[in-house]
């Protein structure tokens, strides 16, 4: 699979063809196109053996469409020849959930990777990409591979069809692509005369030559099944692919397979259920002893075999002749075909080369060992990232061996729930559920119910969820290692659902009991995960270095586990500290490597609470267009993901941006909208934050008794629900709209709880990021004799943040008329730019 094969004596070398290949070596994409049979594998395995580049090579097969399974292949075929690379890019693999859903962490890993560890010019060969070219997110990051590998990298695609990678025309128009079609690799009158003197040793006329090459269409596999005797009667029927004169099937059977000693035809009909060929794997599925003969006689007869060295000698048949011996043998003797694939099953089951046997024995219809296999290969295959694997497994078995195991339910609904397919997730984990309570399977239902509470968190539906989460903890009695670790999680869900209601207390007790739970399981990634969501909590109470005491206990973990996409989260944690205490520099450094993390992970839930992050740093730094750019990348990956809470979060906070803008109407909109997903939600706690930003852009329109409902509303919820940091923030807010009233005996008694409150959190940042809009109350606030109530720097930080902010205004955005661009790419290559012609070097900076 990952072995250049052998060069087979009876090629003939193409030079024009390998010369063409050598010719375009400043290209990072050269493509080779053409149906079956006309010698594609054959032409680069010359080229392979002709150069003095090193080559890596890697054969696909339809056991590669698994994304996962292919970028292992991949690194592999790379690694195998360079030693050095390998290790990141594996790192980074085996660390991401779902590489397909953000395959750029990865592709710039390898990248970088075979930047820092391959110096050399090399190519990377890879042959039959039409077996995976259903698979898009394959052609997606071969083309981000290709945009963006070095240029001494050089990639050659051999396939069936056009590979669909989305920029193809853009390499070509910027002469990074070049390829070689059917045109091409038809054989010319010229190279058929040598192949014939070659193989045959006959010398046949120019004529002759002519008349097979327009019979055959120069169809390399068509030639070959040319017989000595019609080698000298060019005139005779020849079978042409695509104006085939007879069966080809009858041609292959008649001149190919009959014309065999009976030894060696039935080897060719039973070796035709193997994939290849090694000895030992012919002598275990044939039983044959040594059947190193009559492969040393298939490779000797030239019967359309390719060879591949490595530890022992490897042997597979061309894709057309292998389909033929199969029908062949089938339409032979049915039984004997059924018996062979059932062997080759268990040979390669029992070789560990699951894939091969599973796809056996569903053709078979042997259902059980494929059940036997899921039953002890699910939880691996899960977790090594194999989704597409395990779910074709399981979605090909009948409805009846889903209803004897359920647990398959469950894996393949955490397969939705990981793509973010919540409503197919539910479904599964309905019917998993219903089996349980059929069956009186106690842990099934718990460990259903978990499931369900997970994702209905997700979706925003907290009272579900929660309501879900407590079925799982009645269900689970907790005398088994399975049962305490469905009551972890579900411990875990109800603390996140009662933050999320706005029950701040509960949500600690809750998750307090979790990380018990998961200490018992010595579930390392377990407390680390607990042990961020109590680092949350801390924040939210108020208790900042609570909360990092028990972050920085979870990045103990993520550092010995090496999980980036935890680690991320964690530092966006520790991030989101650092800014509330008001060191930026701190929480930008911190947050900067967290979004690195993320995408080194692919996590996309974890990126999208990064920028929202990001997005309250440059807000309250005053770069507001950053702040919206941050905001809008969080909300696009909610979105994208179905993150309830950041949706609500990002729309809210992009209207406080747009207040802050001065887009007052706007404003308005977006903080409506985020209001409405709150109560959607039926969440307190986002609804809270909604009801705070609309009571300051009404206090700013000057509809002061709209502000103080909204923001009595806020400071109640925050109180009830214990969230001691927003708390302050809301009750700062409404000080202000109570002195903005004239209200003063209430603006300074908001205020002075308001100080309270901050002396007891131990940070104050969020009144000095208000600026010159406090600074009128606080001057009052000190005229009444409250001087001793602020901090005596208060004053002083807030004036040096405003200068701070002022010192670094951001470039106003202009947009001007739009220029037309238009690049001609084929012929000689032109760029016009509102139809002047763009001289060649800004040309290339273009490219």
């Amino acid at each position: 699979k990952i072995r250049v094969p052998r060069r087979r004596h009876d090629l003939l070398p193409r030079r024009r063809l390998v010369n063409f290949i050598h010719g375009h070596l400043e290209r990072k994409l050269i493509l080779v196109s053409a149906p079956a049979g006309y010698g594609k594998t054959s032409l680069l395995t010359d080229f392979s053996h002709d150069t003095d580049l090193p080559v890596c090579w890697y054969t696909l097969d339809e056991f590669d469409r698994d994304l996962h399974v292919f970028l292992e292949h991949l690194i592999a075929a790379i690694a195998h020849r360079f030693p050095e690379f390998g290790d990141r890019s594996l790192n980074v693999l085996r660390n991401t959930a779902d590489p397909g859903s953000n395959l750029y962490p990865l592709v710039a890993t390898m990248v970088q990777e075979i930047y820092d560890t391959i110096p050399e010019y090399f190519f990377l060969v890879l042959d039959d990409h039409h077996t995976v070219e259903v698979q898009e997110q394959i052609n997606e990051f071969l083309d981000l591979f290709v945009s963006y590998v070095d240029e001494n990298c050089h990639v050659i695609i051999a396939s069936r069809t056009l590979p669909a990678l989305p920029n193809l025309s853009l390499l070509v128009a910027r002469r990074q692509a070049a390829g070689l079609s059917i045109d091409e690799l038809r054989f010319t009158p010229q190279e058929i005369r040598e192949l014939a003197q070659q193989n045959f040793e006959l010398d046949l006329s120019l004529e002759q030559a002519n008349k097979l090459a327009e019979r055959t269409g120069g169809w390399i596999t068509g030639l070959l099944l040319t017989t000595a005797h019609r080698w000298q009667q060019a005139h005779g029927q020849v079978p042409v692919r695509g104006r085939i004169n007879i069966d080809i099937y009858d041609y292959l059977s008649r001149q190919v397979l009959n014309r065999q000693p009976d030894d060696l035809r039935e080897f060719l009909l039973d070796s035709s259920v193997l994939d290849d060929m090694s000895s030992q794997l012919v002598t275990d599925v044939l039983q044959i002893a040594r059947p190193e003969q009559l492969m040393n006689q298939v490779r000797m007869r030239n019967l359309f075999v390719i060879e591949y060295d490595g530890e022992q000698v490897r042997l597979r048949y061309h894709d057309l002749f292998r389909d033929f011996l199969q029908d062949t043998l089938r339409n032979e003797n049915e039984a004997r075909f059924r018996e062979l694939t059932l062997r080759a099953a268990d040979a390669y089951a029992a070789r560990g080369e699951w894939e091969r046997a599973v796809s056996r024995y569903l053709a078979l219809g042997r259902f059980e060992p494929v059940i036997e296999i899921i039953e002890r290969l699910a939880v691996q295959l899960s977790d090594a990232g194999h989704w597409d694997t395990l779910a074709g497994w399981i979605d090909a078995l009948p409805e009846e061996s889903l209803a004897a195991n359920p647990d398959f339910l469950i894996h393949r609904g955490k397969i939705h729930m990981e793509r973010g397919e919540h409503a197919q997730a539910l479904a599964l984990y309905a019917l998993a559920e219903e089996i349980y309570v059929a069956t009186a399977d106690g842990l099934g239902r718990a460990q259903a119910s978990v499931m369900k509470g997970y994702i209905l968190r997700f979706q925003g539906r907290y009272a579900e969820a929660l309501a879900q989460s407590e079925k799982a903890l009645e269900l689970a009695s907790g005398t088994s290692k399975e049962e305490r670790a469905a009551m972890a999680l579900a411990q875990k869900n109800a603390g996140l659902c009662h933050f999320r209601q706005g029950n701040l207390d509960k949500g600690h007790e809750a998750l307090i009991e979790s990380a018990r739970l998961y200490e018992t399981l010595a579930d390392s990634h377990g407390e680390g995960m607990v042990y961020h969501d109590l680092g949350m909590a801390h924040d939210l109470m108020g208790d900042l270095p609570g909360a990092l005491h028990h972050y920085q206990a979870a990045l103990q973990r993520w550092e010995k586990l090496g999980s980036p996409g935890p680690w991320a989260n964690t530092l966006n944690g520790v991030g989101v500290v650092y800014h509330l205490q008001g060191k930026y520099d701190q929480a930008a450094q911190t947050l900067e490597e967290a979004l690195d993390k993320s995408r080194r992970s692919g996590d996309l839930r974890v990126e999208a609470f990064i920028w929202a992050s990001l997005g309250d740093l440059h807000r309250d730094q005053g770069a507001h267009e950053r702040a919206q750019q941050a905001y809008t990348q969080a909300l696009e990956i909610a979105d994208r993901s179905r993150i309830a809470f950041i949706q609500t979060y990002a729309t809210n906070s992009l209207g406080d941006v747009l207040r802050l803008q001065g887009d007052t109407a706007r404003a308005s909109s977006q903080l409506n909208r985020a209001l409405a997903l709150a109560e959607q939600h039926e969440s307190g706690y986002e609804a809270s934050l909604c009801h705070t930003s609309l009571g300051v852009l009404a206090g700013e329109t000057g509809d002061l008794k709209t502000a103080r409902r909204h923001l009595d509303l806020a400071v109640e919820r925050f109180l009830a629900g214990g969230f001691r940091r927003d708390l302050a923030s809301a009750g700062l807010q409404r000080a202000q709209i109570a002195y903005q009233a004239g209200d003063y005996l209430q603006a300074l008694s908001d205020l002075e709880r308001t100080l309270d409150l901050a002396e007891q959190l131990g940070f104050d940042q969020f009144i000095v990021v208000e600026g010159e809009r406090l600074s009128g109350l606080l001057r009052y606030a000190q005229s009444k004799g409250m001087g001793d109530s602020i901090p005596r720097d208060l004053m002083e930080r807030l004036e040096t943040h405003d200068a701070e902010v002022a010192s670094r205004p951001e470039p106003a955005v202009q947009v001007e008329p739009g220029q037309a661009l238009k690049i001609y790419a084929l012929g000689p290559p032109r760029a016009l730019l509102d139809d002047g012609n763009i001289q060649w070097p800004i040309q290339q900076s273009l490219y």
